[in-house]
């Protein structure tokens, strides 16, 4: 397995934070070009692992046996993964639903299978996986060019008022269906749907917390712009940041983190973060 740690040098010494990209080597390239000789390492993270699981014979749970969170950890333990949780909603604890894998299909498929039932998403470090459910009314972890707070400046920023995946979210079971609406994104471009037939969803609660997570994780992932700092080792995935920059109209606004590329080469130099930033 390879980690990444990156840190900075500061007036309490050498701190490091965050939860560090790691991954295991998937391919090691060397190369010799004009001179110069350079090693290129891949590596994939746990989504990769699970995707390679793939089941031979069919596993089924009965409903009422376990519950969201069990389901995804025999799956996660079949890949050679960990399952915990650093928040979730009440429907991967509460929620004990009927669910079958067939052969053939591998973990990440009936991961995302369980996980478009919920508005929570999964963050890897090594090789655990954790649940994050990324509430709208969630605190801000850092800030970034506000003078009254840290002043971490920016040094590029891109905003973006992009159009949601979907806007309307439809979730039908056998004899219960639920709506939900994004009016604003509506009013703009009229209605995008999404549609889920889940023999699963037996009951209205069930039916509406489905399309509620369907439009919920929409707008997560709506791409709203990215800003690019000097580098900060404490991010991770889905964090929530505020950002004031009057030159791109940002004032106290509220983003979340749903991509993070950082950025150190010594011939420049060059030592950044770029956070990609979606809804929060």
């Amino acid at each position: 397995m390879l980690w990444l740690s990156f840190g900075a040098q500061t007036s309490s010494g050498v701190e490091t934070g965050g939860l560090e990209p790691c991954g295991w080597l998937t391919a090691i390239e060397h190369q010799r070009t004009d001179g110069k000789s350079t090693l290129a390492i891949t590596a994939a993270d746990g989504w990769h692992l699970l995707e390679r699981w793939v089941s031979r014979n069919q596993k089924t749970w009965e409903a009422g046996t376990s519950n969201v969170f069990q389901i995804l950890a025999w799956i996660f333990a079949r890949a050679g993964l960990e399952l915990s949780s650093f928040s979730s909603s009440s429907a991967m604890v509460d929620n004990y639903p009927a669910f079958t894998i067939n052969p053939g299909m591998n973990g990440k498929q009936a991961v995302m299978r369980l996980l478009a039932r919920l508005p929570d998403v999964i963050l890897f470090v090594g090789d655990c996986g954790y649940i994050i459910n990324p509430t709208a009314a969630e605190a801000s972890d850092y800030s970034y060019g506000d003078p009254a707070d840290n002043f971490h400046a920016i040094h590029e920023a891109l905003t973006c008022s992009s159009i949601p995946a979907i806007n309307r979210a439809q979730a039908e079971g056998p004899a219960h269906l639920s709506e939900d609406f994004d009016w604003s994104s509506i009013d703009l471009v009229n209605d995008i749907v999404d549609y889920a037939n889940d023999v699963y969803l037996t009951t209205q609660a069930k039916a509406d917390a489905r399309s509620a997570a369907m439009l919920r994780k929409a707008a997560v992932f709506t791409d709203r712009g990215h800003i690019t700092v000097q580098m900060n080792c404490g991010h991770d995935l889905f964090d929530v940041v505020k950002i004031t920059c009057p030159e791109a109209g940002l004032s106290a606004a509220y983003r979340r983190v749903i991509g993070i590329t950082k950025r150190y080469t010594r011939s420049k130099p060059v030592y950044t973060t770029r956070l990609e930033l979606g809804e929060r």
